[in-house]
């Protein structure tokens, strides 16, 4: 018989060791899941402390006082800069595990791709009619292609929209959706403010035309994800950006609408000291005829806005340290602001908005807190504000 001694104890010490990989097993899951619940919470926290910050962005706007001008050198602005409003909120007793940082940027001081094409009927009938014939689409248009050269993106980009407009307008009039054409002649724009929300006659087919986003624009100029995303801080396809904001625009849409340099600087100077009023701003540009091959662009500027974009980050556990890591979320709203008047007793009715959320948009991670890089590879606010797009 074979000698059986000692086979209890190796049993007992291979159950032994079983428990033990299991316990360390589990112990090392619970500790997982422990972190990943953690995260989740603090995603969730990020997640709600970014919108937060949306709803903070349009509480500063709605302190605006001064329903004839807009422009981030107002009182309502507490941090502005050349091309963004940014919101320090640390002044609002956040926890120290938390951060949040805000942006206001204007989109009405962007060039808008659906101003490219005819208003309404009476327009297109006017080109179809004399094809010499200058009208405001024309304008934009070349601004759009001045845009187009100084930022160094095919111009073949602005030839594409044009077909594509052609080929809508027609489909669309071919199949008897809207009234007969009929031509009048093409009034004079009034250089004052105007009512941006009445729609011109005839023009209903025209804005189901429109596009929604600039992303839905570049899948018909087909525009490399690079010069899309640098495009983004000039251009838009917001619905009821009908001319461009002179306080609020980069000088390159000013420079691709005015054609002079000396006096996109001047305009510039002074917005940074005090808003322009319409009529300043019109008084400013002198008018240009359509032979030297420049847009009227008093026809095209204004100094009023309506639709802004709000941009949030928030960050919950940095580093207590460095100020870095921990887990960040980003949001992004564009709104419609619109103004109303609210009766005081025994005092003038005060200022108040109104505002229509149109579009939103979330993105992992703190946008706005990325670190800047030293010398061309910082990163600038306009940078930032083109990842929300």
């Amino acid at each position: 018989m074979s000698n059986e001694r000692g086979v209890a104890l190796v049993v007992v010490l291979l159950v032994i060791a079983l428990l033990s990989i299991t316990t360390v097993e589990f112990g090392f899951s619970a500790q997982v899941y422990t972190h990943m619940a953690r995260n989740s919470l603090n995603g969730l926290q990020a997640n709600l402390l970014a919108r937060s910050g949306i709803n903070l962005g349009e509480a500063v706007l709605g302190f605006d006082e001064d329903p004839q001008v807009d422009a981030f050198s107002e009182e309502w602005c507490p941090a502005p800069t050349e091309d963004s409003c940014e919101i320090d909120a640390t002044q609002f007793g956040l926890p120290p595990n938390m951060l949040l940082r805000i942006e206001i940027f204007d989109e009405s001081g962007k060039l808008n791709l659906n101003l490219t094409k005819p208003r309404n009927q009476n327009e297109y009938a006017s080109k179809l009619e004399d094809p010499t014939r200058f009208l405001l689409f024309d304008m934009w248009r070349m601004a759009f292609e001045r845009l187009l050269e100084n930022e160094g993106v095919d111009p073949d980009a602005a030839l594409r929209l044009y077909e594509y407009w052609e080929t809508q307008i027609e489909a669309a009039l071919g199949s008897g959706e809207d009234d007969a054409l009929e031509l009048e002649d093409e009034e004079e724009a009034d250089l004052d403010d105007e009512d941006e929300d009445d729609e011109p006659a005839g023009s209903r087919i025209f804005a189901t035309l429109d596009f929604a986003t600039l992303d839905d624009a570049n899948a018909v100029i087909g525009l490399p994800s690079e010069q899309l995303r640098r495009l983004r801080r000039v251009l838009t396809a917001a619905a009821g950006v009908t001319r461009v904001n002179a306080n609020t625009a980069p000088r390159e849409v000013l420079l691709a609408i005015i054609g002079d340099e000396g006096l996109v600087e001047d305009i510039i100077a002074r917005r940074l000291d005090l808003p322009m009023q319409t009529s300043e701003i019109t008084s400013l540009v002198p008018p240009v005829s359509v032979g030297e091959g420049i847009p009227d662009p008093r026809r095209m500027l204004h100094g009023r806005s309506n639709i802004f974009r709000i941009a949030a980050s928030g960050v919950v556990n940095p580093n207590p340290v460095t100020g870095r890591g921990g887990i960040g979320r980003s949001a992004s709203l564009l709104v419609r602001r619109r103004q109303s008047r609210i009766a005081n007793v025994g005092r003038e009715a005060s200022i108040a908005w109104t505002f229509t959320r149109l579009d939103w948009q979330k993105e992992g991670g703190a946008l706005l807190f990325e670190e800047r890089r030293d010398d061309e590879d910082r990163p600038t606010s306009i940078e930032r504000d083109s990842r929300f797009f």
